[in-house]
């Protein structure tokens, strides 16, 4: 879809900037700078009237449009095609169809005045259930100076503030969180430590652990993990003597197995937060680098 718009001139220029099957984003930029208008209200509350007025004028034509187009191309007497104005945002970043973040100071016919109501996330992991509650608050500082500030050095520091702080959290705070609704499936298929070909990590990590309690004898102390089961996910060295990279459980990590096993905090990290962050880099065409390590330096920000 394009589109094309002649408002209150007879200049023409394109303002599409994301469209999907029920969603259409346009910017209106050249507008407000050619009318001189404050996007945000007195007290940056909210939006500016006038630009609110503007983005209705804007509706009111889509839809007369519409109406039009229905009744000359459809032969359509009662036209229902409408478009309807959701938000005004200030900023916004889009990966691909349905997986974008805007930052929105106005949300059907409100202000917004809470920082943390005006993000809204479509299509992007942040929000997934498998997302370990702990660490959205660590993604949500990075991809919010990604999105406010368009710095990269800034963003980067932000980057690399969020590794230190993970590396702090305890291992249910880092775990991956997801149903294994096939478990019973997947098990039919391994054999001792040789688990089945193509078997996700969640569903290796359980196998593991239940075997891992019958093994050494702690099947009584912990509950085995069973088919329906939500399981926490560890990624850990594949150093240790059983040679695995995967341990999954369901409630708390038992302390048995803390000294057999070390978490592999870098494939952890990139789990939870590099792969998140990674598609937002990818899309501004920044390079992404492992936090532990220093990154190179890119002599064209000397001259920026």
């Amino acid at each position: 879809m394009s589109c094309s718009l002649k408002i209150m001139d007879n200049q023409e220029e394109k303002h599409i900037v994301y469209n999907d099957t029920d969603s259409v984003y346009m910017t209106i930029q050249s507008i407000i700078d050619k009318y001189k208008l404050n996007f945000y209200n007195e007290d940056k509350t909210g939006v500016n009237p006038k630009v609110i007025n503007l983005c209705q004028k804007i509706e009111d034509k889509l839809n007369k449009s519409i109406k039009q187009w229905g009744e000359d191309e459809l032969n359509s007497k009662d036209c229902r095609f409408q478009f309807k104005m959701e938000v005004i945002a200030d900023k916004g970043l889009f990966i691909a169809k349905k997986n974008y973040v805007v930052h929105k100071y106005y949300d059907e016919g409100f202000d917004v005045t809470e920082e943390k109501k005006r993000w809204k996330y479509t299509g992007i992991k942040l929000v997934s259930a498998s997302m370990p509650e702990r660490m959205k608050p660590l993604v949500e500082k990075i991809l919010h100076k990604i999105v406010l500030t368009g710095d990269k050095n800034l963003s980067d520091e932000e980057y690399v503030k969020a590794y230190e702080d993970f590396e702090k959290y305890q291992y249910d705070d880092i775990a991956l969180i997801k149903a294994i609704n096939k478990f019973d499936e997947y098990v039919g298929r391994c054999d001792g430590w040789n688990t089945g070909k193509g078997m996700l990590a969640h569903y290796r990590g359980s196998y593991y652990y239940n075997k891992l309690l019958d093994d050494l004898g702690l099947d009584s102390k912990y509950q085995m993990i069973r088919q329906g089961d939500k399981v926490k996910s560890l990624y850990i060295q594949s150093s240790n003597k059983y040679g695995l990279d995967v341990i999954s459980y369901v409630d708390n990590y038992p302390e048995e197995f803390k000294e057999l096993f070390v978490v592999d905090n870098q494939i952890m990290f990139e789990k939870c937060i590099k792969d998140i962050v990674k598609q937002f880099y990818d899309a501004l065409k920044w390079n992404i680098f492992s936090p532990n390590y220093q990154p190179m330096v890119n002599i064209d920000d000397f001259f920026a």
